[in-house]
Order: C-alpha cells, then structure tokens, then sequence
C-alpha cells in the first residue's frame, strides 16, 4: 500500500528543515565562521539564531501580531 505524500508546506509540521542558500563575500564568511567559533555553534546554527532575533524584533515570526 503506497503512503500519502504530505503537503510542500508540511515542514513545520514534521522533523524536516528548509534550506537557505545565499553567497556574501569572504571576508564576511570567515567573520562570521570566527564569531559562531567563539559562541561555540555552527554557522548555520549562528545565522539561524541572528535570523530568529530579526524576525522576532520585528514581529514577523508566527503567533506575534503583525
């Protein structure tokens, strides 16, 4: 028996992650590689935190009003 194929949208609802690409100069790479270093997390994990922190500020992030 073949399983249902979730909805495009469902990755908030399961264990799944979405991906972001995007390119900066170097020099902003290896900044930012030296600053999650010293936090003592990943890249991914430090821009995902500086994200949050935006989104949050400016009320963009579910269940905050607009």
């Amino acid at each position: 028996m073949k399983r249902p194929q979730p909805p495009e949208d469902s990755a908030s609802q399961t264990n799944r992650t979405a991906t972001i690409g995007f390119r900066v100069e170097p020099h902003v790479k290896e900044a930012a590689e030296r600053a999650a270093a010293k936090d003592r997390r990943s890249l991914s994990s430090l821009l995902e935190k500086i994200l949050m922190e935006f989104l949050a500020a400016q009320r963009l992030l579910p269940g905050q009003d607009a």
